[in-house]
């Protein structure tokens, strides 16, 4: 068992660390039988390069409009870079690349596209929240039934397929942006990057998918809520900090909108 155990590991670290783990791929190919035509290292790198092509594809398919950026030769070799470094640790290829905005933000040659990082967070948490189970809708009659008078000790919960995001550049119109099908001449969108940042919160409401924009009232909000705190506490701070603006309205918008899903009384 720890000799099997041991191939499993070599092999792996054969086929994702590729030429950085040369030891690896030396103890897995004792293990290959050398045909007429090719070796042993030559049949292990055509079953390698299969595997990381196929991951590559699904950064690609998870990342569209930062392949589509960047273009598909700069993609998919930023993408071979990060598979050599990255662990598959489920059995689900969509569960790959959680972190690949992460790597992209540190990643040398990207560094000019300030941007780019930010829209594959973006693009990640529609992934994230377009695959997630189907969750149960709000009851509005339960909260009815609560009364007003346990109004102070409701603690709301967030839709399960919410992700708040918050940049410094305009993330939502560059991913509208490149939406379309036309191609990079067709597209003459040009965004201008110093208007500002964009606080984004990203869910699915029964099969509706939302990118909404988020006032910093609804911002708070949803942090608070996120947060665990009661309504009563969570009203207290809203007014001490937005003076013009009705947290019950607030909260009104936001199960309008789907993104609190149920509640407790504590």
């Amino acid at each position: 068992m720890d000799e099997l155990r041991r191939l499993q590991q070599d092999f792996y670290q054969a086929v994702f660390a590729g030429a950085d783990n040369g030891q690896a791929q030396q103890a897995v190919c004792r293990h290959i039988r050398e045909t007429g035509s090719l070796s042993a290292a030559e049949q292990f790198n055509i079953y390698r390069n299969s595997i990381r092509g196929t991951f590559v594809v699904v950064l690609g398919d998870i990342y569209p409009v930062c392949r589509r950026l960047v273009g598909d030769a700069f993609f998919d070799a930023m993408a071979q870079v990060y598979i050599a470094g990255a662990e598959s640790c489920s059995p689900d290829v969509g569960d790959y690349g959680a972190d690949f905005s992460e790597f992209i933000a540190g990643f040398e040659p990207a560094q000019e596209l300030v941007y780019l990082a930010d829209v594959a967070r973006l693009e990640w948490a529609w992934h994230r929240a377009f695959n997630a189970p189907d969750h149960a809708a709000f009851d509005f009659a339960a909260l009815a039934a609560a009364g007003a008078e346990h109004s102070e000790r409701i603690v709301f919960t967030v839709n399960p397929t919410l992700t708040l995001l918050q940049s410094d550049y305009p993330v939502l119109s560059i991913w509208e942006a490149n939406q379309s099908q036309e191609t990079e001449q067709e597209n003459e969108t040009v965004i201008d990057l110093d208007r500002g940042g964009q606080r984004l919160g990203v869910w699915r409401h029964a099969l509706v998918m939302s990118i909404q924009p988020l006032d910093a009232p609804q911002w708070f909000f949803l942090q608070a809520v996120l947060d665990g705190r009661m309504f009563g506490d969570l009203c207290e701070e809203f007014v001490r900090q937005f003076t013009d603006a009705d947290p019950g309205q607030v909260l009104a918008t936001l199960l309008e909108l789907g993104s609190l899903t149920g509640f407790r009384l504590d």
